[in-house]
């Protein structure tokens, strides 16, 4: 109750608040003392937001607030999430229009007649921002056809891919993470519920793709990607987060929001959650001495890593779980050896590269 509590403290302090939720959930919060005015919504899906726009009329005190989580006890508390807060006011002014046509009107009351939830709604929010010397892009399902977004992103992938996901169904996004792992990119994934009717996650392993089912004690609620993390050189890092699954549902039915973060540090905020993740649920992932350009043994390895590459001239990049580069290479002959008592046990990965050839490598360090 404590979100509601200050809610209603808002509306004493002469705060306009209104709130747009799904009719389908429990919304206990909002079935108590509530001063303010509710609309519940989307009759064929879900309204799926979860998003806050504050003081979008103020210049220097608009704000934003997204991510995956519910305003629920569980999703807080106990399960994994994430939250953007940022400030700026056209992105709020964006996302004020989108609660606006949810809302039925820009009144502190809402208007049922004239709400459109769902494919009622059109495309009539801006999509490209600079927020500081962040460019980003934004985008609402379903009327912005985001899959074609998430798609187009994912199609920029140069070098490596790490994906954080409820669930992933959608057959488009599998058949691009699968083109990407054929075409010598580094992909790995951490899902939540990997037995839906529909789910690609062993597609997607059978494939040859890493993929980890995540292994901790709560729901693994994310819905976000990491694009060439470890490569800032080609258009530079992406981050895709917000509130769609990869679903058919959020594509056609759902009310979702999504942001395309072109941004290195947004980037490595998101690869640090990640890499910790990683670090728990793919413990038991088998390791393999060879993929694509090099082989390294013994894998795993207490004391000194062979790395043999099938040609000079390579560099070799070695990164900790937390996504910090330990360790550096360059213009090596096609055999060299790494000294790794000093590093600490975990899963490490080994990257290969030269101007157009890459490989990546799982490696894991026990002691």
């Amino acid at each position: 109750m404590d979100i509601v509590d200050a809610l209603n403290n808002a509306v004493i302090r002469g705060v306009n608040v209104r709130v747009v939720a799904d009719e389908g959930a429990s919304n206990t919060g909002l079935q108590g003392n509530i001063n303010f005015e509710a609309l519940f919504g989307n009759t064929n899906g879900l309204m799926h937001n979860k998003f806050l726009s504050i003081d979008a009329d103020s210049p220097l005190n608009a704000w934003v607030i997204m991510g995956s989580m519910n305003f629920s006890e569980q999703n807080i508390y106990s399960d994994y999430n994430n939250v953007v807060i940022f400030q700026d006011q056209a992105v709020a002014k964006a996302y004020r229009i989108e609660f606006e046509e949810m809302w039925g009107g820009s009144g502190i009351s809402p208007v049922p007649s004239n709400a459109k939830f769902g494919s009622a709604k059109t495309d009539n929010t801006p999509h490209y921002f600079k927020v500081g010397d962040t460019y980003m892009e934004l985008y609402f399902a379903p009327s912005d056809q985001v899959a074609s977004k998430i798609d187009a992103a994912l199609s920029t992938t140069d070098n490596d891919l790490s994906m954080a996901l409820l669930l992933i169904t959608q057959n488009q996004f599998r058949d691009k993470i699968i083109e990407l792992n054929n075409g010598s990119r580094w992909i790995r994934g951490i899902v939540e519920s990997i037995n839906l009717i529909g789910s690609d996650f062993n597609a997607l392993l059978d494939a040859g793709v890493d993929m980890v089912h995540h292994d901790e004690t709560g729901q693994f609620h994310h819905k976000y990607a990491i694009i060439d993390y470890y490569y800032n050189e080609i258009g530079g890092p992406m981050v895709i987060n917000g509130s769609y699954n990869w679903s058919a549902a959020a594509e056609e039915k759902n009310d979702e929001n999504t942001i395309i973060w072109h941004s290195y540090n947004m980037a490595n905020l998101f690869m640090q959650e990640y890499a910790a993740r990683w670090a728990v649920s793919a413990t038991n992932i088998e390791y393999t001495e060879s993929r694509g350009l090099v082989m390294a043994y013994p894998n795993p390895v207490s004391d000194n890593l062979v790395v043999e590459l099938e040609e000079e001239g390579l560099n070799v990049l070695i990164y900790n779980s937390l996504g910090v580069l330990v360790s550096s290479y360059f213009d090596c002959s096609e055999s060299i050896e790494i000294n790794t008592n000093d590093w600490a046990s975990g899963v490490y990965q080994l990257l290969v590269q030269d101007d157009a050839l890459r490989s990546f490598s799982s490696i894991k360090i026990v002691k």
